[in-house]
């Protein structure tokens, strides 16, 4: 699942911890924070405190912390995207169309790892069709055999500036 930067810094704004994990844990004021007992583990005294300023939690005992988010993630056994989602319908917000933004970045990444394969291809065929360059010549010196070379895509940049472009 994907959301977009502003998407989730809204959610933590409309998310706060306080609230969130009152509904999981009882939480009584200490100080300018609160405090109770850690849910995470077989707790007998109140070794859990959330801070309202930072919105944070932090068990001083298992050591679990983290955000609103990293709380619902550990507590309701969700992922990041499914704890996004998850508060921002408990905040009543309207989830993004996230298909485009999926398909988006899908499309993106797929062009970047073809350009990239392009590049490989580039540098292989480099390695393999001049038998003389210094390259090869290098990696034979190291003991490299043809199949490890393979196996491992290593390639040549010849001396030019734009020859791949």
């Amino acid at each position: 699942m994907y959301f977009s930067d502003d998407f989730i810094e809204q959610v933590r704004e409309n998310s706060d911890i306080v609230d969130v994990i009152s509904e999981y844990v009882h939480l009584e004021r200490n100080g300018s924070g609160f405090k109770g007992l850690c849910p995470f583990h077989n707790d007998h005294t109140p070794s859990f405190s959330v801070s309202p300023r930072l919105q944070l939690f932090n068990c001083f005992s298992c050591h679990k912390k983290g955000s609103v988010f990293k709380f619902i993630m550990e507590i309701d056994n969700l992922d990041y995207g499914q704890a996004i989602e998850f508060l921002a319908k408990r905040a009543g917000m309207e989830l993004p169309s996230r298909v485009k933004k999926v398909n988006l970045k899908y499309k993106t990444n797929m062009q970047l790892y073809d350009i990239n394969r392009e590049a490989a291809k580039f540098y292989v065929k480099n390695l393999r069709e001049d038998k003389n360059n210094p390259g090869l010549k290098y990696f034979i010196e190291r003991g490299l055999s043809t199949k490890t070379m393979t196996a491992f895509g290593l390639g040549y940049a010849p001396k030019g500036n734009n020859l791949l472009y």
